[in-house]
């Protein structure tokens, strides 16, 4: 087995490397510093993002800070139902071809702008514009128009009825800013030292390698109804700490010099558990780490290759050993804190076990023979020769590492390609691979997700997109299509079962894992209740703003 340089979605790779590898995990702690009297809320991030403007960065760790100063359209509720926020009402015209949005009314800006139809619009034409990142997930082009003071239609010449789960917080660059704000400061200033909402919390500073600060919102009463705090927040300031380094981070935690951080890596739980006044709580997380088989090549067109594979890999040992154990095995591309997904269990029942006889047969079955177990397979003189590409990033480098022996057990020859990130993009344009570490993320709906992997669209190959399997299917991309723009949502769904079937049955990727999202927390810290109930707290940073406390002696 050789071993030389490390790879991910383009898309998706900004956030996956943002979150410490392995999605964010948040923790949480006792009294910071000279000056806290319960009354300021510390928070520790392991590293910043380029920019606070919220339209614009996609990082994970900006879901931590966008949640302080702006806000979305919509909100998933606790049941994981989409329920306007900073609309009144709305409705969707058409099966999807139009919408029209009923601003809600008192709202502000930070600024004293007022929040009406035509900032709507304005901040939807910047999120429909190409410097948006998340653009994609908005849909094909539309026309929107402040239809009157307080309404804005947008219309698309052909349905896109997912549209309002795509305007909540889980998508943070997705979320409102002031205009007169954005236009008044220079491009030097935007997203570094002015930045203007209307959440609960006021952007103050952001002192780089150092912290963000904001100051409470006092005017601040219209949170979502299901949070049991509306408004203002029970905290007068909130201050966000750079803390890169992990040790320093763990103490800071266990120390009680920061309130929350969503960096306490994956081995370092133990500690937070550990500790007298703290502890753990995890959910699975959005994403699923995934060995996709690139069908540009001729071995990988091979199902029973391709199953074999599967059959090879014991989930539970990558598991351990990759990430630490914070993980769980998955069984399907969509993680079952999806809306729409399958259940764990319902997921198992279809996915590929760990089986390695089964793996040796099947490869016997496609002539690929050897003398003696662990011996290199051939076929008419030919190794059965793998290459497994990589980016040196972490889990996804981890993960070769661990997979490799595991596939030369049963006859294979593989080869480990480890490389910097531009190398490791250029390799995928160029199809040079069989298999890699991937990683797609679900954030509202499976249909995306499925798209992101399987679509034509979203060729690896000569694109540079997200399709690692390089899958040319006209029914696949006909149910993927009708998956996301029928108006029927019955018929979504059929649509997104249907392309999971034959997701199993072709094995064009098999799923080995899912992320833990851990929140380490002060056990006397209040409010961490209705935040854990929140279906998706690990991508609702704006609840803890609002519901969490700390108590005082």
């Amino acid at each position: 087995m050789g071993t030389s340089n490390t790879n991910l979605d383009r898309r998706q790779f900004t956030k996956l490397a943002s979150a410490v590898g392995l999605g964010a995990s948040v923790g949480l702690a006792g009294c910071v510093g000279d000056d806290d009297d319960g009354t300021t809320y510390y928070f520790g991030l392991g590293s910043e993002m380029d920019t606070l403007d919220p339209q614009i960065d996609t990082s994970a760790r900006g879901e931590v800070v966008f949640g302080a100063f702006s806000e979305p359209l919509f909100h998933f509720d606790p049941s994981g139902d989409v329920v306007p926020h900073l609309l009144s009402d709305y409705e969707m015209l058409d099966g999807g071809e139009r919408y029209v949005f009923e601003v809600r009314d008192g709202v502000t800006f930070h600024n004293g702008e007022a929040w009406d139809g035509d900032v709507l619009a304005w901040n939807l034409e910047r999120l429909y514009s190409t410097q948006n990142p998340a653009r994609n997930v908005l849909g094909p082009e539309a026309e929107i128009e402040a239809t009157g003071d307080m309404e804005v239609e947008i219309h698309y010449e052909d349905p896109y009825p997912i549209l309002p789960s795509y305007l909540t917080y889980n998508t943070n660059t997705n979320t409102m800013v002031s205009r007169s704000a954005f236009e008044e400061s220079g491009d030097d200033e935007w997203g570094v030292s002015v930045m203007v909402g209307s959440g609960p919390f006021v952007f103050e500073e952001w002192r780089r390698g150092e912290e963000i600060r904001f100051t409470r919102n006092d005017d601040y009463d219209w949170g979502p109804e299901f949070a049991s705090n509306q408004g203002p927040s029970n905290f007068e300031e909130l201050v966000i700490r750079i803390i890169p380094e992990e040790t320093t981070l763990v103490s800071e935690v266990t120390t009680g010099n920061v309130h929350a951080s969503n960096y306490v890596p994956p081995a370092r739980l133990e500690t937070i558990e550990d500790h007298d006044d703290t502890a753990v709580n995890r959910i699975p997380g959005l994403s699923v780490l995934s060995l996709p088989f690139n069908q540009t090549r001729e071995l990988m067109q091979d199902i029973n290759v391709r199953e074999a594979i599967a059959h090879a890999v014991d989930r539970e040992a990558v598991i351990n050993t990759a990430i630490g154990g914070e993980g769980f095995p998955a069984y399907d591309h969509v993680v079952e804190t999806v809306p729409g997904a399958w259940s764990r269990e319902e997921a198992r029942e279809r996915g590929i076990t760990y089986d390695p006889d089964r793996a040796r047969e099947l490869l016997e079955e496609s002539g690929w023979t050897n003398d003696q177990e662990g011996e290199v397979r051939t076929r008419d003189g030919e190794d059965l020769n793998v290459l497994f590409r990589a980016v040196d990033i972490g889990h996804y480098e981890e993960t070769a590492i661990v997979v490799g022996p595991m596939l030369e057990d049963v006859g294979f020859d593989v080869d480990i390609e480890i490389n910097e990130i531009g190398t490791y993009w250029d390799m995928l344009e160029e199809g040079e691979y069989d298999i890699k570490s991937a990683e797609h993320w679900a954030v509202a709906n499976p249909s995306d997700l499925l798209a992101d992997a399987l679509h034509s669209d979203e060729l690896t190959t000569p694109g540079g997109s997200v399709n690692y399997t390089n899958l040319e299917n006209d029914e696949v991309d006909a149910l993927l299509d009708q998956a996301r723009f029928d108006p029927d949502p019955d018929e979504r769904m059929a649509a997104v079962r249907e392309i999971q079937d034959m997701y199993h049955e072709n094995v064009w990727y098999h799923p080995l894992y899912g992320f833990t999202r851990a929140l380490s927390y002060e056990t006397g810290l209040s409010g961490t209740d209705e935040f854990f109930e929140h279906e998706l707290w690990g991508d609702q940073y704006y609840l803890d703003k609002l519901v969490f406390d700390i108590e005082t002696e």
